[in-house]
């Protein structure tokens, strides 16, 4: 598994030429898109509107590396799209939206998805996404993240 936390949105890639470093991460990139709009596309998130948006918004502020600007303020003013007169102090929709979307992505990946190559956990206490990747050969059992996920390695 490759696990993307801290400081950089991607995983460290051989920097052998620029092309491929840039291919790389654009097929990571496009592999955690694939991954969104799959659990927007599921029944869990039917009807999660504001889940959807603050999902999106803090895995892309992550890629983009700004993940040092994903704030209650930034996720409710931009994220949920409630403008920059949004006051992070009243009523606490953020944090709403954000125990509402940590729901239904535990959800999701209670049940088994074998297709799923990309984990998306937004961590208690914290807006800056945590992404992991399933290597060919990753079995879906152990627990990660308070998720159900197997990983056995061959």
């Amino acid at each position: 598994m490759v696990f993307w936390e801290g400081r950089n949105a991607v995983p460290t890639v051989s920097r052998d030429s620029g092309g491929e470093e840039r291919e790389s991460r654009q097929r990571f990139a496009k592999r955690i898109a694939d991954q969104i709009e799959k659990i927007a596309m599921s029944s869990y998130f039917a009807n999660a509107g504001q889940s959807l948006q603050m999902l999106r918004y803090v895995v892309t502020e992550k890629l983009a590396g700004r993940q040092n600007e994903i704030k209650e303020y930034t996720v409710g003013a931009f994220g949920l799209g409630l403008g920059v007169e949004f006051d992070p102090e009243k009523p606490n929709v953020v944090r709403q939206v954000a125990g509402h979307l940590r729901t239904k992505l535990d959800q999701y990946y209670a049940n088994p998805h074998s297709e799923d190559e990309v984990i998306v956990k937004l961590p208690a206490r914290g807006y800056i996404s945590i992404l992991s990747f399933l290597q060919q050969g990753d079995r879906l059992y152990s627990t990660l993240f308070g998720v159900t996920v197997l990983s056995l390695l061959q």
